[in-house]
């Protein structure tokens, strides 16, 4: 007999009542599980939020980031514009060095073709204002990171990638300011690398491997740029591979792959616009033994630059130079150690959002510091960025590079006869910018000033058309044979070049009335054709008092020792030297002889002398500007002098002038209790 099973569709009113009532139960009481979970578990203080279940937070390993990130499109967003800012800077990088000559001789020359290029000039452009992108994009990121709690472990590698792509980009900027090789970058170099051997310990070691001699050269520059080039750059493929790893997670966050392309179009056009409105500089080519007291750090360096300003010599500059940057640094290093994430309110949520917001205020006031007082410094002539060189200034400058081209139509161009045309042909650019009408007040304010146009003003006050006009010719002709100079292949072109410009600025002396001449008179060349009986020379007894003090010979093999980067121990080097210049000269009696040569003793102090224009800023509370600045020329007026002394009485009196021009110094500034006139006593 078969049983007859139930129809399955036959409807069974008390079992269907019975599974609903069972299915209701089992919602409710997922949902008050749910509701009692959300109660117990404060709501999360960071991006993170949604991720704080212990299944799918780890300790270690990028699972962590690609959960993390989904919550922070702003980290997405400021990962695309970083890597779109370091895809320019790279692109630029790889065109410029292809015509980059690394050795001290040429990389001004070879910085200053790609300059003069179009094609040249926008890489430089686009390579200077992507670092500076670059530069600010990763300042914003670890202030993302700080701001969100992402530094917190387990997402700790995060933050010690953010902060290891910031300490790559300062250094990229600190090893590539040297190479363009003209007057900020190695007066810039320069003072940086005094600075780094006052570290204890590593310090001069640093500074040695660094510099590669005695003074910044071809072993400086290649040094510098192997650092720039190759060394960083593969850390930075390093840090790129698991950076792009980052970015790659992040764009699975509630941003659009339309949103990240909006964003790496809008880096690509900043750098533009910024590299179009201010290209990269390029100044005069530098020289240590020039003054310059325009040099100045990048922007992000301001701040740092203005503390040193305002710290004492010393231990407490040792503290500003070393001590505060590394206690940052270990500061953010050891930052995901002080709290992790967990289902806990963060301790350190709005203290250390108060402490970033109050460090990026104090570091922006410090770095707009410097700008200020550059505005206003030099009685409103301005200095650094915001230097407004008058007309005396700019023709000493002139007259150097002329000097430096030679005297004599016979005489041959020396072979960095290029460098000194390109500047030639910077100082022409702007002796005619400033040929403009000057307000009667401006010139009120500063009658002892001279400016540009006072020299073609008539005596009622109007510009003279007629002077105005012979001026810009021959700053046009100046211009027209420096581009010669510079293009020049042949040693006839050279020449000719250089007659050009002579030609050019006698011109405008004599109708100035300067007495300054300019490259005098070649030397007359005399040809003797016939045969002559040469009688044996009697040379006439030379009387002591006759001689002069320094025999020019004994330079040539010499070289200046290494200026000390302390202003302290600069000071003592060169009154050591001239205690051993009394010493030859028979004026002072001491236990010890001395240990250099009278040439050697002179150019050590001129070497040290050559810094001291650019090292008033140590000495502004105590000693004017101006008071300073003619001290300055005071010495370097005195040691011209004193290179031509003669023996005896002679000697003693130029050296005496050069002691008062010490001693000026010295009774204005308390902290100093020697002078020279007590050498004598």
């Amino acid at each position: 007999m078969v049983e007859t099973l139930p129809d399955p569709s036959a409807s069974d009113p008390e079992r269907i009542k019975q599974e609903l009532m069972a299915e209701a139960e089992r919602e409710l009481a997922r949902r008050a599980a749910e509701e009692s979970r959300k109660k117990s578990r404060p709501p999360a203080d960071s991006d993170a939020e949604t991720v704080l279940s212990g299944e799918t937070l780890r300790v270690g390993g990028t699972s962590v980031y690609r959960v993390m990130h989904p919550a922070s499109p702003v980290s997405a967003m400021v990962a695309s514009a970083l890597l779109a800012a370091l895809a320019m800077v790279a692109g630029s990088g790889i065109g410029l060095a292809l015509g980059f000559a690394p050795t001290a001789e040429d990389a001004y020359s070879s910085v200053g073709a790609m300059h003069d290029s179009a094609a040249g000039a926008a890489l430089r452009s686009i390579h200077y204002q992507g670092a500076n992108v670059l530069v600010y994009l990763s300042v914003v990121y670890v202030m993302h990171l700080i701001w969100s709690g992402f530094f917190r472990r387990p997402g700790h590698w995060i933050w010690w990638r953010a902060l290891a792509l910031c300490l790559l980009v300062l250094l990229f900027g600190a090893t590539g300011q040297l190479l363009p090789m003209d007057q900020n970058a190695v007066h810039g170099t320069h003072i940086r690398l005094g600075y780094l051997a006052e570290v204890p310990v590593a310090g001069e070691a640093l500074r040695s491997a660094l510099l590669g001699g005695d003074e910044i050269g071809t072993a400086t520059v290649a040094r510098f740029y192997a650092l720039h080039a190759i060394v960083l750059p593969a850390l930075g493929l390093v840090l790129l591979r698991r950076f792009w790893r980052d970015a790659r997670q992040a764009q699975a966050s509630r941003a659009s792959l339309l949103a990240h392309g909006l964003v790496i179009g809008l880096t690509v056009l900043l750098v533009l616009f910024l590299g179009s409105v201010s290209p990269a500089p390029l100044g005069l080519s530098g020289d240590l033994g020039e003054p310059f007291e325009d040099a100045r750090p990048e922007w992000y360096a301001l701040p740092l630059y203005q503390l040193l300003k305002w710290l004492p010599a010393g231990v407490m500059q040792l503290l500003g130079l070393v001590v505060l940057p590394l206690g940052a640094a270990a500061f953010l290093m050891v930052l995901p150690w002080l709290e992790r994430v967990s289902a806990e309110p963060a301790r350190l949520r709005w203290p250390l959002r108060l402490l970033s917001v109050a460090v990026l205020a104090l570091c922006v006031g410090l770095g707009v510091w410097p700008l200020i007082e550059d505005g206003r410094a030099n009685e409103g002539q301005g200095a650094g960025l915001f230097a407004r060189h008058d007309v005396e200034h700019l023709m000493e400058a002139l007259k150097r590079r002329n000097d430096a081209l030679g005297h004599s139509r016979h005489e041959g161009l020396p072979d960095d006869a290029h460098r000194h045309a390109r500047d030639i042909w910077q100082l022409a650019q702007q002796l005619r910018e400033p040929l403009r009408r000057v307000p009667a007040d401006e010139r009120a304010k500063y009658p002892e000033r001279p400016i540009l146009v006072d020299y073609n003003l008539q005596p009622d006050g109007r510009l003279d058309d007629v002077r105005a006009r012979r001026w810009r010719e021959w700053v046009d002709a100046m211009e027209a044979g420096a581009r010669r100079l510079y293009a020049a292949n042949s040693d006839a072109d050279q020449r000719k070049a250089r007659e050009e410009i002579r030609k050019a600025c006698v011109n405008c002396h004599d109708s100035y009335d300067v007495n300054d001449p300019v490259n005098p008179e070649p030397r007359r060349v005399v040809f003797v054709t016939r045969t002559v009986e040469v009688k044996p020379e009697v040379k006439p007894e030379v009387k002591p008092e006759a001689l002069l003090f320094f025999d020019e010979a004994k330079f040539k093999g010499l070289k200046a020792a290494e200026v000390p980067g302390k202003t302290s121990t600069l000071m003592k080097r060169m009154k050591t030297c001239c205690v051993e210049l009394l010493q030859h000269a028979e004026l002072l009696k001491a236990d010890k002889p001395p240990t250099r040569s009278i040439e050697q003793a002179f150019l050590d102090l001129q070497a040290c002398s050559a810094p001291l224009p650019v090292i008033h800023d140590q000495f502004k509370k105590t000693f004017p500007y101006p008071g300073w600045k003619q001290a300055c020329d005071d010495t370097d007026l005195a040691l011209r002098e004193l290179l031509k002394a003669r023996r005896g009485d002679d000697f003693k009196a130029r050296i005496l002038k050069l002691g008062r021009a010490c001693d000026t110094c010295h009774e204005l500034n308390e902290e100093v209790d020697f002078r020279f006139s007590d050498l004598f006593k």
